[in-house]
């Protein structure tokens, strides 16, 4: 959790018996994909943001439960000792990466990272969050851009570039802010509510989501 662009919690989130869930008319409804579809071996998975915290563990998870396959499409991928480590860690358990530096911003960075799938894509996970937290009256474009576009035009680019395939899952983080807001946060939750909408867009379409 951020408050004014400092760490003011932890949220330690732990999967159990199902994978993901969706919320149907209030209720929340278990199961969107199946424990095969996400661990399947022979498929290729992109996660857009996955190198930070919440993107590791959710990459050891998949890894963990059969995936062998993963690209990641990062602005800075291959530029630190991390993410070296971080390679060898799901190297080390079977599983082949690649590292895709780009933005996800670009359509033609999205692109050239689904053509660089060696496998067939099955699943996407978009989980990049970039904060720039400011008062309204103070907010200054380059603000707003800098944290809408990653998840509204970084998600319409996967989405664009991947709708010849038969994937089973598109999954892309959200946040409660798009309901209730946060002080300074008008960015965030703009983005976040575009997001909440492009489920039913994605729904309309009968698009796997």
């Amino acid at each position: 959790m951020h408050q004014q662009g400092s760490h003011i919690g932890k949220v330690i989130l732990n999967f159990r018996n199902h994978d993901f869930c969706e919320v149907q008319n209030g209720q929340v409804q278990l199961v969107i994909i199946s424990r095969r579809s996400a661990s399947d071996g022979s498929a290729s998975f992109p996660l857009v943001g996955g190198l930070g915290g919440l993107g590791r563990s959710i990459a050891v998870y998949m890894t963990d439960r059969g995936a062998q396959h993963l690209t990641f499409l990062s602005r800075n991928a291959r530029t630190t000792d991390q993410d070296q480590l971080f390679v060898k860690k799901l190297q080390s358990m079977g599983c082949e990466v690649h590292l895709v530096r780009g933005s996800v911003t670009e359509a033609v960075d999205v692109r050239r990272a689904v053509a660089a799938l060696l496998r067939p894509l099955k699943g996407i996970i978009q989980m990049i969050m970039v904060l720039h937290e400011q008062s309204w009256q103070k907010m200054t474009i380059d603000e707003w851009n800098g944290t809408v576009a990653p998840k509204v035009a970084g998600t319409w680019h996967l989405h664009n570039e991947t709708q010849s395939f038969d994937i089973d899952f598109f999954i892309w983080f959200s946040s409660l802010s798009g309901t209730v807001g946060q002080p300074g946060q008008a960015n965030y939750a703009s983005a976040n509510t575009v997001l909440d909408g492009f489920v039913k867009f994605r729904q309309a379409k009968g698009c796997h989501y």
